[in-house]
């Protein structure tokens, strides 16, 4: 049986998501993402407030 080397990638990103979804990697992320969304949300307040 012969493999593309796509077949390959294909496997081997798999694998990285499926470690980097074992390791937390998702709920890290999930938290950086809020931070930034709360410091946008007080950036537009405070320039609401300033205008």
């Amino acid at each position: 049986m012969h493999f593309d080397a796509e077949f390959y990638v294909a496997i081997g990103f798999a694998i990285f998501l499926a470690v980097l979804f074992w390791v937390g990697a998702h709920s890290k992320l999930t938290t950086l993402i809020d931070a930034r969304i709360n410091r946008i949300k007080h950036e537009l307040a405070e320039a609401e407030r300033l205008r």
